[in-house]
């Protein structure tokens, strides 16, 4: 079975990024800062479940 932490996870940082991102940035400007949102968040993922205890 699928754990839906993590799809929902990385669904809400991806919308969240899509939407804040100004599209004057190059594109490789925003594939670096896509990069570096989703490393932080793969970081940040365990950490959260284990405060939330998920």
């Amino acid at each position: 079975m699928i754990d839906l932490v993590p799809l929902i996870f990385y669904g809400i940082v991806c919308t969240v990024l899509a939407a804040t991102i100004p599209q004057r940035l190059k594109l490789w400007m925003r594939s670096a800062i896509g990069a570096v949102v989703g490393i932080a968040a793969a970081f940040a993922l365990p950490i959260l479940r284990g405060l939330l205890g998920v």
